[in-house]
C-alpha cells in the first residue's frame, strides 16, 4: 500500500477481517500514516439476516453493542448478509450473490464440421453496406460472375458457393477490385464473429421530437445503425418509425428508452420485428437478372385483368 497520498485526495479503502472488538480508534491508529480518516465499521449476523451497523468518525467507538439483540435496520436500508468466506465484504455491499444463475452450456464434439462440402468451393465475406447486401446478386451478374449461390449469414456476412474451387478462388482474387466487400476469403470452416441485423420499431416518440436524428439516436442505444430513420411529412402513419441496427445480442430486443429535453422526460418503446429478415439478393438462393426483377416489379402494378390479357 502506498503511503504517499496526494493532498486533498479522497480515497476509499475496504479493510477485511477486523477483530470483533476492534473500534474505529484502533483502526485509525493503524492507518494514521495515510492521513485524516473517517472510519465506518459494519458487522453482519449470518444467523437471521439482521445487520449490526454503527458509524463513527475517527476516534468515536463503534464497537458492537453488548446487548444480544441486534440493532434493527429498515428493510430498504439493510445490507445483504455476509454469510461465508466465498465472497468479500466489498462483494457483499455491491450485491454479489453466491448462487449466480449459470448459462446452459452445450459441449460440441470435436468431430462436428458443418458445411465441409463447401470448403474451398465458397467464399465468405462481409459486404460494405446494406445496399450492397441487397443488390449483390445484381452487381455480380453485371460483373459477369454468374452461377454462384449466395447464402446469408447474418450481420453483413454472406457465403457465396461456386461450382468449383477454381471459380471460388478466381472470385476471391478479383472481387476486391469492385469495392463490394470489407473482407473476403475462401471458406475453410473458420469461425465468423457473431453479429446480427435487427429491425427496430420505435413507438411513443412525441410528435414534436419526431425527427430522423432522434429515431437514429434511439437505435444507437442498441447497436450501429445501418438503416437510418426515413420518417417524413408525407407519411400517413406518424406513430412509429423503423431503423436497422447491427447488434451482438442474441436476445430479441424489447426495451423502454427515456427521451429527455429541458428536464422533461418521455418514454418510448422499442420492439424488434418478429419476422426473420432475408436480403433481396439471397431470397430465392440464385443470381437473378436485373431485367427479371424489373419485370416482376412492373407486374406488381397490373390489375388481375391486365395480367390475364398479357401475351
Amino acid at each position: 500500500m502506498n503511503s504517499k497520498v496526494t493532498a486533498g485526495a479522497l480515497r476509499c479503502f475496504f479493510v477485511a477481517r477486523i477483530p470483533e472488538k476492534c473500534s474505529s480508534k484502533d483502526v485509525a491508529e493503524i492507518l494514521a500514516e495515510f492521513g485524516e480518516l473517517r472510519i465506518n465499521i459494519a458487522w453482519f449476523s449470518a444467523e437471521n439476516g439482521e445487520v449490526w451497523i454503527n458509524q463513527g468518525i475517527n476516534n468515536i467507538s463503534t464497537e458492537k453493542p453488548k446487548s444480544q439483540e441486534p440493532q434493527r435496520v429498515p428493510e430498504d436500508r439493510r445490507l445483504k448478509t455476509f454469510v461465508s468466506s466465498a465472497r468479500s465484504y466489498v462483494g457483499t455491499v455491491a450485491g454479489e450473490h453466491l448462487n449466480q444463475v449459470k448459462s446452459k452450456e452445450v459441449v460440441v464434439s470435436e468431430f462436428v464440421n458443418a458445411f465441409n462440402m463447401f470448403h474451398d468451393k465458397a467464399t465468405v465475406g462481409r459486404v460494405k453496406d446494406l445496399w450492397t447486401l441487397r443488390k449483390l446478386n445484381v452487381l455480380m451478374n453485371e460483373a459477369e460472375f454468374r452461377g454462384p449461390n449466395i447464402k446469408y449469414l447474418g450481420d453483413l456476412n454472406v457465403l457465396i458457393v461456386f461450382k468449383s474451387a477454381l471459380e471460388a478462388d478466381f472470385f476471391r482474387a478479383n472481387a476486391p477490385g469492385f469495392g463490394w466487400f470489407h473482407n473476403l476469403e475462401l471458406w475453410k470452416g473458420q469461425a465468423i464473429a457473431f453479429e446480427r441485423l435487427a429491425w427496430l420499431n420505435i413507438h411513443g416518440v412525441p410528435l414534436h421530437f419526431s425527427v430522423n436524428e432522434v429515431f437514429d439516436s434511439i437505435g444507437r442505444c442498441f447497436g450501429k445503425v445501418i438503416h437510418a430513420s426515413r420518417l417524413n411529412s408525407d407519411d400517413k402513419n406518424l406513430t412509429f418509425d423503423c431503423v436497422g441496427v447491427l447488434t451482438g445480442s442474441v436476445k430479441r430486443i424489447e426495451e423502454e428508452v427515456v427521451i429527455s429535453k429541458e428536464g422533461k422526460r418521455y418514454r418510448a418503446w422499442v420492439e424488434e420485428e418478429r419476422e426473420d429478415w432475408v436480403p433481396d439478393s439471397v431470397e430465392d438462393g440464385n443470381i437473378r437478372l436485373e431485367e427479371e426483377e424489373e419485370e416482376e416489379d412492373r407486374r406488381d402494378f397490373l390489375s388481375d385483368n391486365e395480367k390475364e390479357n398479357e401475351p
